[in-house]
């Protein structure tokens, strides 16, 4: 066996993901994209001694399959590049391979017209899958791994419940007849519970996963070969990629596609899950084209203008003619195969900070719709419900396995607070003027509405929901009973708005800001406290019985009486007028831009950065400990914390 190292360092796009297993929880819309990796060190290891057909590469990154001309497959340890087992039962050459997104099932398409599925870790054949008539030339597993779509030269493809042998065929039929020829399905993937289907005649369907007639056809004389298609898992849109050079985006309505060409023949394309980086694979090189949705500065000036796709970065490999590119579930590590036996695995270990953003695609030129911005971000205190308030004025309710389950209001203002109750079965939202609604999640029904008085500036909420204060542009301080709808008392105000307002966790105290000034309040007297008062330009809220807030870098944990000042501490970060931030616990995360920072209010260290895709524009910490963020993208991203 033959084994060398190759060091490339560039810049490229990798999904920051926690474990596999929390990423599998999450469907795309949910679950983080992540940051990208400012170094890649590319091991490469030479192992596979034959020549190549097929080759595929396990989500988890810990096996690679391949096959030949005999009638087997073979499947390897890639972190160690060893032999494990060969796989024997196919009754002509293996032509095509895919694992399931667990890892745990390998599928294997042959010319013999049958697909068999094995047992990875037991290196065992689990069943046998007959329903084509010809040669199987493409496999992909759903995202759940439910089911297996298979392509062939029989002009069908056909969707596979795993676990059982029952399949629908869905037939190009005519559509598929070129020349006087049957097209041949040469790439299939998955949209949702949408089966893709793309043949060697250009040729593109989609169906709905129980029906047999294509709902959307594009077809094409061109003899170009459709060599990957699937889902930007988190952008709203399919891509499609062909051998002649170019790419197609087409959105989830499937109203308008939007081609791009790279000026090469493509052989492959790999885009990891939860990313928007695509790896294109043509003859020796790699090829990283960054996908990222990015928001022009000058909408007037990018009006109608159509920039592409930017070529980030162009990789020369030790393959002579690469036949396959794949990668890991959360893009850690690529695989690249050629038709000589050769197999290189590329893995990184390094930090991951973002891609400058001069070099970031701006891909909503050429794609319309953009998503609504996430503008709040709260996650319920059970931990059963994340919601998040949208551009738009809606809000959605995810629960932990990524399905929405509700959504909330919409075609408003965006919510300037969303707040759980502390039981988690009830949500408040604020539009940032007068309307407030208590909902059931239970139901996503309003149990409570009422309209503040005056230009409320700021709202905060007791633990329970019962009760509300609220703050005015003339300086008010009123506290609201939920049950009467009515202002029950008003506090000491100030002679400025009010711009902030906290609400103890254990529903005992009331922090209010208004200029500089900061006072607080006893909730069972609702009187002030003594010394209560003192000068801050940004109240975070309640570190334990302690007033956060800050000035500049210094953070400082302010308490009453003898003795106000609890705490001071210098934070490595130096606040903008745009930074988000979010204290829960003894955990404060700041905001600006693309990145957070997470710190301990216990000492004022810092806990972890993050660089997202997209702008920061709202946060939270769920229950499992992780920063929660919303992007200007409309997507949630979930940062797993030391």
């Amino acid at each position: 066996m033959l084994k060398r190292t190759l060091a490339v360092t560039l810049l490229l796009g990798l999904a920051l993901g926690a474990s596999r297993a929390q990423q599998a929880a999450f469907k795309p819309e949910f679950e983080a994209w992540g940051a990208y990796a400012a170094s890649f060190k590319a091991t490469v290891e030479l192992f596979a001694g034959h020549e190549l057909k097929a080759a595929a590469f396990s989500p988890d990154g810990q096996w690679i399959a391949t096959s030949g001309p005999e009638n087997a497959l073979t499947l390897w340890d890639a972190r160690k590049g060893e032999k494990v087992t060969r796989l024997e039962g196919h009754a002509d050459a293996v032509t095509c391979l895919a694992f399931s997104p667990d890892s745990a099932l390998l599928a294997s398409g042959s010319a013999d017209s049958q697909i068999r599925l094995w047992d990875v870790a037991a290196a065992k054949l689990k069943q046998t899958l007959v329903g084509h008539t010809a040669q199987v030339n493409c496999l992909a597993f759903s995202e759940n791994g439910e089911w297996l779509a298979s392509g062939g030269a029989d002009a069908t493809v056909r969707s596979w419940v795993i676990g059982t042998d029952k399949s629908l065929a869905h037939d190009a039929g005519r559509w598929g007849a070129r020349d006087g020829d049957t097209a041949s399905f040469t790439a299939v993937g998955w949209s949702g519970s949408t089966v893709l289907g793309g043949t060697d005649r250009n040729s593109r369907f989609r169906w709905e996963r129980n029906s047999t007639s294509p709902n959307s056809i594009s077809t094409t004389s061109s003899r170009e070969s459709v060599v990957a298609m699937g889902a930007l898992t988190g952008g709203g849109y399919d891509y499609l990629a062909r051998s002649g050079g170019s790419i197609e985006f087409t959105d989830a309505n499937h109203s308008s596609s939007h081609s791009i060409s790279l000026g090469r023949t493509l052989v492959g394309m790999a885009i990891p899950s939860h990313s928007m980086v695509a790896w294109v694979a043509s003859a020796s090189q790699l090829h990283v084209y960054p996908l990222q949705f990015a928001e022009p500065k000058d909408n007037d000036r990018m009006r109608g203008r159509r920039t592409g796709l930017q070529q980030y970065k162009a990789l020369e490999s030790g393959l002579e003619e690469i036949i396959t590119v794949a990668c890991s579930f959360d893009g850690s590590a690529l695989l690249l195969a050629d038709k000589t036996g050769k197999v290189e695995v590329w893995t990184t270990d390094t930090p991951r900070p973002d891609i400058p953003a001069e070099l970031v695609a701006k891909l909503d030129d050429m794609l319309p719709r953009r998503r609504e911005a996430i503008r709040t971000v709260r996650a319920a205190p059970d931990g059963k419900l994340v919601a998040a308030g949208f551009d738009d004025g809606s809000v959605k309710l995810w629960d932990r396995q990524g399905e929405v389950k509700a959504v909330l209001g919409g075609a408003g203002k965006p919510h300037s607070l969303l707040q759980w109750s502390a039981d988690g079965r009830k949500l408040l939202t604020w539009d940032g003027a007068t309307r407030v609604a208590i909902w059931q999640a239970a139901t996503a029904r309003i149990a409570t509405e009422l309209t503040l008085q005056g230009k409320v500036a700021a709202l905060s909420a007791s633990p329970g929901l019962e009760y509300l204060v609220a703050g005015t542009d003339q300086g008010d301080v009123q506290v609201w009973d939920v049950a009467l709808r009515q202002v029950s008392r008003k506090l000491q105000g100030f002679d400025e708005p009010v711009k902030q307002l906290a609400w103890s966790s254990d529903g005992n105290h009331i922090a209010a800001c208004a200029g500089k000034l900061v006072r607080a309040y006893d909730v069972s007297e609702m009187l002030e406290l003594p010394d209560n008062s003192f000068e801050a330009p940004l109240l975070l809220g309640f570190a334990g019985d302690a007033v956060a807030v800050l000035e500049g870098k210094q953070l400082e944990l302010r308490g009453w009486g003898d003795e106000p000042l609890k705490a001071s501490h210098t934070l490595a970060w130096s606040r903008s007028p745009e930074t988000q931030f979010v204290l829960r616990g003894d955990k404060l995360a700041l905001a600006s831009g693309r990145s957070a920072a997470v710190f301990r209010t216990t000492d004022g260290k810092l806990v972890a950065t993050v660089s997202s895709g997209a702008d920061i524009t709202a946060l939270d910490f769920d229950t499992d400990g992780r920063l929660v963020t919303g992007g200007i993208d409309g997507q949630l991203r979930f940062w797993k914390l030391p």
